[in-house]
């Protein structure tokens, strides 16, 4: 009779042990699956994030490709309109130099009305009308000097201060 009620109380004991454990497997189990889908939300919200940055970063990425090619052509208008500038110099300074030889030629007639004046009234108009021709010629003349330095090569010691760049 003592084995049966030893029998009896293993019984009792395992049964009590199947429910018990039933149980606490249980929560276990749920912690998991709030585990799993926790994991699953915070994958979604990774994936969602990292489009948006590679969204963002393609934007910019275009902007940057945009405003790069904007400078790119003004940077070659600027070039071609240099060039033209430089390939028509000559032509300027042809006629920049005719119109000081006429300018001169105006002077030296100014002069002799000067010397022919009469009246100090027609003295006066003439020297006035020959100063402002000398100041026109000296005009011409540093116009044509400035566009024949433009074919001497500046030192690049000196384009670092005009441009602030080493060339």
């Amino acid at each position: 009779m003592g084995k049966v009620v030893l029998i009896i109380a293993m019984l009792a004991a395992g049964i009590a042990g199947y429910f018990i454990g039933g149980w606490s497997g249980r929560s276990a189990k749920e912690a998991l699956a709030k585990a799993e889908t926790a994991a699953k939300e915070s994958e979604a919200q990774y994936q969602k994030t990292r489009q948006d940055l590679e969204q963002k970063l393609a934007t910019i990425g275009t902007q940057h490709e945009a405003e790069k090619q904007k400078i790119i052509d003004e940077a070659n208008k600027q070039q071609a309109d240099f060039k033209t500038a430089v390939d028509t110099r000559e032509a300027r300074i042809s006629a920049m130099q005719k119109e000081r030889l006429g300018i001169r030629s105006q002077i030296t007639a100014a002069e002799q009305r000067v010397r022919d004046a009469k009246t100090d009234s027609e003295r006066q108009a003439a020297e006035a009308d020959r100063q402002r021709l000398i100041n026109q010629e000296l005009a011409v003349r540093t116009t044509v000097q400035g566009e024949q330095c433009a074919i001497v090569k500046v030192a690049p010691s000196l384009l670092v201060v005009l441009r602030g760049v080493a060339p």
